[in-house]
């Protein structure tokens, strides 16, 4: 694992320094982490990034140990996906990689604390692109001051300028989310003096969101789209005065009312808006290019307002989001869609049943900005030939969309799903993921009856590094005719606490609840349960295609994984089953990927245990793997043809009713005796006493073997550095170790 000054968390300002005694060492001038993948060699003068001097904007605080750097982006050039700064100090230099990229034609203040290293001899800056790296700006005089960094209220201490001639007039802008307990502002001097001696606090602390809604472990809470409600505008100082608000029989107000199930009108076009409907007078359909305070009250049917489509675009804010909210549930006959035909932010729909969805960000012949958007507590419903899914994508290179939230739905019955009577691949995901999308929240809904997956997130080989940080979390997957859960080429993908059952083999899949193929790098399988599958989780092979090394298994709860002889012809099927091999059905089932950690699971009742095939390097610690095989399969099995793969075992439980615990290299056959030490050390075979698993109760009783004999691993602290979140807990959330050492398998006992 590769260290820099800081703990980077995606998206956010705040770059934390973590510091573990002597565990920090100067490599010289350190590689780039790795989130991003290789971007390549630099690249040219695509784009301008400048750091910005004067007005005390870049300034460092002798007193809080941070550095502020502004940075300001020029107006052309390509899309960046990232940003480096790049700090030189006592002669060292160690690049620091953002992925907050501000706006074209926008500045922004970004603080790091060094307070352990002291002030930098200088900085440099220069932004990341999908082909390589930019050219660095750098600054070599850093001016000193104070920065106010979070204690808020007293002017920063700066000596004053001996030209005392010019007057300071500062305005400050809004203060920016809190994130990490921090929000920050950027302050203007009108008279442009060159001093910060009265310059207005940039940073300050803040409280968190805290409402009812907690998120998946291991994903951030998104900044927009969970828990406000119209109800907001309930404030009389919160609305827009350009718009009138009329109360509705709830007690809340509409600015606009639509419901065609009888008279109604939209006088010219869907942009007139010289009628916003009232309940007397209602509109037909969803007025084109809201303004912001908007809140769109949705009743019964509506007819499309352009192109066959309900189309839902404008610009809200995050003071003033705009609500487009069905009453009762009203169902539309038709696809609805944000972003495709105009800027689209800070738009909540929610409580309207549509037969699909897509969520774009659109290029030609503009560029639409589509961002904040959320999609919540609503039906998505398509038909045997109609997918009634949910879209995303970005159309052309400029234009990303991103911070999108989709929460609390349910999506359902797309397609020939059923794998017993469905051919072909009609690939009807229930949400798909495509190219340019990041920072996306799949959270809390319910998903079943797809003929393709799930969710299926697949930016392609040449776009994979533009599809980030895509969160699904505590979602229910069941009965799709693919996959509940999967991935194909993308960078920091989070699956957590779902449940996914269900899923048998078919024309287009092996039957497995969650997994990935072509190479997705930074691949995340945390807490899941998965069950009544025909493989658990499987990771596929790169073939070629996408760039990714790493993928992470921990603390997930796999059980009844069996192969099931009806959907392979109705009778065993030697073949497809994969009878003494890896391939074969397992609760989990490695076969792509280089660098593969798994920690932390427990594995019951499954046809095998762990299988992994083909070479890399593989770590296998703190899982508890019991009772496998109608066909006397192993516990845990390496299969690798080349013998030239890296693999180990620590501290795992291994245990079969009647017999012993197997585990396989090649085609030898070990217990845990006789396992050679260069594999591995510490594994036990023994009953792991459940509380009662023929009742699927996987925690431990207060005598079993697991407790307090795993192992402490380092996967924990490299989930903290990528993302600064801390997932050493249980499946449970418990905190881990409650005792001496971790417990062995995904539950801590208490």
């Amino acid at each position: 694992m590769k260290k820099g000054i800081g703990s980077v968390v995606a998206t956010v300002l705040i770059v934390l320094i973590i510091v573990a005694g002597a565990a920090f060492v100067w490599l010289g001038v350190l590689p780039v982490v790795d989130e991003i993948g290789d971007v390549g060699v630099v690249v040219g003068d695509v784009g301008v990034v400048e750091i910005v001097t004067s007005g005390g904007y870049t300034l460092w605080d002798e007193e809080e140990g941070v550095l502020e750097v502004q940075v300001e982006r020029g107006n052309d050039g390509e899309e960046p996906i990232a940003i480096d700064f790049i700090f030189s100090i006592n002669g060292s230099s160690v690049t620091e990689r953002v992925l907050d990229v501000l706006d074209a034609g926008a500045t922004k203040v970004y603080p790091f604390d060094l307070s352990y290293y002291g002030k930098p001899d200088k900085v440099g800056v220069a932004f990341v692109y999908a082909d390589g790296v930019g050219e660095a700006v750098t600054v070599d005089d850093i001016p000193s001051g104070s920065s106010g960094g979070g204690g808020g209220g007293s002017p920063p201490v700066v000596v004053a300028p001996e030209d005392d001639s010019c007057s300071e007039s500062w305005s400050c802008g809004s203060w920016s989310n809190c994130v990490a307990s921090s929000r920050t502002r950027s302050c203007t001097d009108s008279n442009n003096c060159s001093t910060v001696v009265y310059r207005p606090d940039l940073s300050e602390a803040c409280e968190m969101p805290t409402g009812d809604w907690v998120p998946p472990i291991g994903i951030p809470r998104p900044s927009f789209g969970i828990e406000e409600s119209y109800r907001m505008y309930d404030n009389v100082s919160a609305q827009n005065p350009d718009l009138t608000y009329t109360n509705n029989s709830e007690g809340g107000f509409y600015t606009h009312y639509v419901d065609n199930s009888d008279v109604c009108t939209n006088d010219i076009t869907p942009w007139d808006n010289a009628n916003l409907g009232t309940e007397v007078n209602p509109r037909c359909s969803i007025l084109r290019n809201l303004p912001e305070g908007s809140v769109v009250e949705v009743h019964n049917s509506v007819d499309p307002n352009g192109f066959g489509y309900c189309l839902i675009d404008g610009v809200g804010s995050e003071e003033k989001p705009i609500f487009v909210r069905g009453v009762g549930m009203p169902r539309m006959d038709f696809k609805g869609e944000i972003g495709f035909y105009g800027d689209s932010q800070y738009i909540i729909v929610e409580g309207i049943s549509f037969w699909g969805f897509g969520i774009y960000g659109r290029q030609e012949p503009n560029v639409f900005n589509t961002s904040y958007i959320s999609i919540r507590n609503s039906d998505f419903q398509g038909n045997e030939t109609r997918n009634g899914g949910i879209g995303l994508y970005g159309i052309g290179d400029d234009n990303h969309e991103h911070d999108i939230v989709i929460y609390n739905n349910t999506i359902h019955d797309s397609g020939v799903w059923d794998p017993l009577i469905a051919t072909g691949d009609q690939d009807f995901h229930g949400i798909g993921v495509g190219a340019r999308v990041s920072s996306l929240w799949i959270v809390d809904n319910e998903i079943y009856h797809q003929s393709g997956d799930g969710v299926q997130i697949n930016a392609g080989t040449a776009n994979q590094a533009t599809t980030h940080h895509i969160y699904a979390g505590r979602n229910r997957a069941h009965h799709n005719k693919q996959t509940g859960l999967w991935s194909k080429q993308a960078v920091d993908v989070i699956f957590s606490e779902n449940e996914i059952y269900g899923a048998r083999f078919s024309t287009s899949g092996p039957g497995a609840g969650a997994g990935f193929q072509y190479g997705p790098e930074n691949v995340w399988f945390l807490f899941n349960e998965i069950y009544d599958c025909e493989y658990g989780v499987r990771i596929g092979s790169a073939s070629g295609m996408g760039f990714g090394e790493n993928v992470y298994v921990i603390g997930n709860l796999i059980h009844d994984i069996h192969y099931d002889p009806v959907y392979h012809g109705g009778s065993w099927d030697p073949y497809t089953s994969n009878v003494g091999s890896t391939w074969s059905n397992s609760g989990l089932n490695v076969l792509g990927a280089v660098n593969r950690y798994v920690v932390g699971n427990t594995i019951y009742d499954a046809d095998a245990g762990i299988n992994t095939g083909g070479g890399g390097y593989f770590y296998i610690a703190n899982n508890l793997v019991s009772d496998v095989g109608v066909q006397g399969e192993s516990h845990i099995w390496v299969e690798d043809g080349s013998g030239t793969s890296e693999w180990r075992m620590d501290n795992n439980l291994v245990y079969q009713t009647g017999s012993f615990g197997r585990i396989r290299y090649q085609n030898s056959v070990y217990n845990v005796s006789s396992l050679p030490v260069e594999n591995g050390a510490n594994n036990i075979d023994a009953n792991p006493q459940f509380v009662d698993a023929s009742n699927n109760d996987f925690r431990l009783q207060a005598s079993s073997p697991a407790i307090d004999n795993g192992i402490l691993s380092d996967v924990y602290q490299t989930f903290y550095n990528l993302y600064g979140i801390n997932i050493s807990v249980d499946i449970d959330g418990a905190v881990r170790p409650a005792g001496t050492a971790p417990d062995i398998g995904a539950f801590e006992y208490s």
